[in-house]
């Protein structure tokens, strides 16, 4: 998967990131490399035509379907968390990282309480410089899915995502 978002990357969505990880000068570099990497695999997973169409015009070979889902089973909206903490509830699950934009989120004006699910290299400066958020770090399975399903507000703030499963948890446990 990490092959695959840093070749979305070099193909030129999410540029940004790398630049903020001072390496977007790089990004041809990258992409070379990355081909001659996968090149080498039994296949690269992708998980839209469209993807499958760049990375192929890039020189990708032995790519194939890698369609996304969620378990309705597990994610589901009958077993809501109830957190003691002022509603709404914003909350916001996954890696806790440049790439997913959260400073968007948490430095916004907004009533009620915004919630962090997820671990990652930018946790404790982001719980430093915004205490008032709660960060719960990772959760899984049963205990995520009750949390995503007591949110108000599920908060997908990335602007360089591409493949947003968490969005597909949001929507299934609504």
């Amino acid at each position: 998967l990490i092959y695959v978002w840093l070749a979305r990357v070099t193909a030129g969505f999410g540029t940004p990131a790398l630049a903020a990880l001072g390496i977007g000068h790089k990004v041809e570099g990258v992409s070379y490399m990355i081909c001659v990497g996968l090149a080498l695999a039994a296949g690269t997973m992708v998980g839209t035509a469209s993807l499958r169409r760049e990375l192929s015009a890039r020189g990708f070979t032995n790519l194939r379907s890698w369609t996304r889902g969620v378990d309705t089973e597990l994610f589901r909206p009958d077993r809501p968390a109830s957190l003691d903490l002022p509603r709404p509830l914003f909350i916001t699950v996954g890696r806790v990282a440049i790439e997913k934009n959260l400073e968007a989120f948490l430095s916004l004006d907004l009533p009620g309480s915004k919630v962090v699910i997820g671990e990652g290299p930018q946790r404790a400066r982001l719980q430093r410089e915004y205490p008032q958020a709660v960060f719960l770090g990772e959760r899984t399975n049963g205990e995520l899915t009750s949390l995503v399903a007591g949110a108000d507000v599920f908060v997908f703030p990335s602007l360089t995502d591409t493949v947003g499963v968490v969005q597909l948890v949001g929507l299934a446990c609504r």
